[in-house]
């Protein structure tokens, strides 16, 4: 915790006080011990200070959400596949996440449709075939993806969404692409 004192005229004393930790909010008491100075050098009295902290909130231009990196536009993430997809060659990661201010982030997953054919790992950030699946009936699958941080001055989020695409296989076992 920083606590930084502004003396900006003889009568008002600015108290700024810093830190990420939302226990210290509330009343507190306060002694000021030491010296000051306006207009020369004086000694200061010791005197106690009732001080109320609450939580500021900067603008959010300070507090960006957090995003995958690398991806321009988290809407547009697509995933093709045959509908006899090998269940062995399906491991797809997510793209490294990356949030600004370096708070930590969490990672929801919604799989819709995709639930009775696909798993997703957090701990992994993998999206695999359920086991025994070999056969996904050709559809497009919207997954939706929630990045939030836990950043103190308030919680950001962005929405993301993969749309798994499972492709028609022709006779010929070579997948026709509309």
């Amino acid at each position: 915790m920083k606590i930084t004192l502004d003396a900006t005229t003889d009568n008002n004393v600015a108290v700024l006080v810093d830190t990420k930790l939302s226990k210290y909010l509330g009343k507190h008491t306060i002694q000021i011990v030491g010296q000051y100075k306006l207009g020369g050098l004086k000694n200061a009295p010791d005197y106690w200070v009732d001080l109320e902290l609450v939580q500021y909130v900067q603008s959010n231009s300070g507090n960006t959400p957090p995003e995958f990196l690398g991806v321009k536009n988290c809407q547009e993430m697509s995933l093709a596949l045959p509908e006899n997809v090998d269940p062995l060659s399906l491991n797809y990661t997510l793209p490294p996440i990356y949030d600004k201010e370096g708070d930590n982030v969490t990672t929801e997953v919604f799989l819709g449709a995709a639930e009775d054919y696909f798993e997703y790992f957090n701990m992994t950030r993998n999206f695999t075939l359920k086991e025994n699946t070999t056969h996904v009936p050709p559809h497009s699958y919207k997954v939706k993806i929630i990045l939030k941080d836990n950043n103190p001055y308030g919680s950001r989020s962005t929405e993301c969404s993969l749309i798994i695409s499972v492709l028609k296989t022709a006779a010929t076992g070579v997948v026709d692409i509309p």
